[in-house]
């Protein structure tokens, strides 16, 4: 995949890259279905809210309900949140943004209010180029079977949330849902064709079948469209020593954050997982971030990751329907 396409203001404001989104609305979205992403730099994003404003004149905005990433909600009035806040140590692996639920956000958008200061920049590969580069019996098995993803979401109380405000490494289903009402959480879920199960010590775990590629709804274009690979519990992720304390220590807990097998149950093997990071790993390319930038993503053509970073990072995300 080659690098976003770029567009390029010299002194540009918010209201400006409003606008352009809306007088030449036709023309970046031949841009964005042709690259998959386009980095608007130069208009001087440094807010939430810019970010709001500017993602209100091309879409309505999405509300990030049952996602596992860890997220704070950053404005009252629109759905801005910030980017992933799990571990900077650990590179974030290209994924497609909620691909385990029922419904996924079409567009992308971040906003770098404050760049990293070692690494983090964010990495697009081709979905397309993904699916085409699949081993052939891999591909046929995930189309064939699809993808069925378990996640488990912490209940209050619990030792986890002590730990999480350390490590972001286990959301609440009061995060994730944005509520604290059960019923407005089993109303989701039953809304989402999700199934829930409510555990003993007040956990929730929730468990969706989901194909492995999509069809894009504009170009029809077939593409790799999962996180597989992000969901099953994997030393290539982690690395060795990462796994076995979370192995042990989940398991301790009674909760598995996140799990991924084929749709008909049977388990995905490590030499499969192995395969899919290969290809990844080799399509991705990095955006390295300045202040202000916005970067928009097809959703569906095009999959996102994070480098792993040292120091201060703050990315802004919103999504449209």
């Amino acid at each position: 995949m080659p690098p976003p396409l770029v567009i390029q203001a010299s002194r540009g404001s918010p209201a400006e890259l409003g606008a352009l989104l809306e007088r030449d609305r036709d023309a970046i979205t031949a841009r964005l279905l042709a690259a998959g992403a386009v980095l608007f730099r130069g208009y001087s994003i440094r807010s939430a809210d810019d970010l709001g404003a500017v993602q209100a004149r091309l879409g309505e905005s999405m509300r990030y309900l049952g996602g596992d990433s860890p997220r704070t909600r950053l404005t009252k009035n629109s759905n801005v949140y910030t980017s992933t806040e799990a571990m900077k140590s650990v590179p974030l692996p290209l994924h497609n943004e909620l691909s385990y639920m029922d419904a996924q956000p079409r567009l992308l958008w971040f906003a770098c209010l404050t760049p990293p200061a070692h690494g983090g920049a964010t990495t697009l590969a081709d979905g397309r180029s993904v699916l085409a580069s699949i081993d052939p019996t891999i591909r046929e098995r995930f189309e064939r079977h699809g993808v069925r993803y378990t996640l488990g979401f912490r209940g209050p109380g619990q030792p986890l949330e002590a730990l999480d405000r350390f490590a972001k490494i286990n959301k609440s289903w009061m995060d994730a849902f944005e509520t604290t009402d059960r019923s407005e959480v089993e109303r989701h879920c039953r809304e989402t064709n999700t199934r829930f199960e409510w555990t003993r010590r007040g956990h929730l775990v929730i468990e969706t079948d989901r194909p492995a590629t999509k069809r894009h709804p504009i170009t029809n274009e077939l593409a790799w469209f999962n996180q597989a690979h992000l969901f099953k519990f994997n030393t290539r992720y982690l690395g060795r020593v990462r796994y076995e304390l979370a192995r042990a220590f989940f398991a301790a807990t009674g909760l598995v954050p996140h799990d991924a097998c084929f749709g008909d149950g049977s388990p995905i093997d490590d030499d499969v997982i192995d395969h899919l990071f290969d290809v990844l790993e080799a399509l991705a390319k990095p955006v390295e971030w300045e202040a202000g930038d916005v970067l928009v993503i097809d959703n569906v053509l095009c999959m996102h990751g994070r480098a792993s970073f040292r120091g201060a990072r703050k990315i802004a995300v919103a999504m449209s329907a």
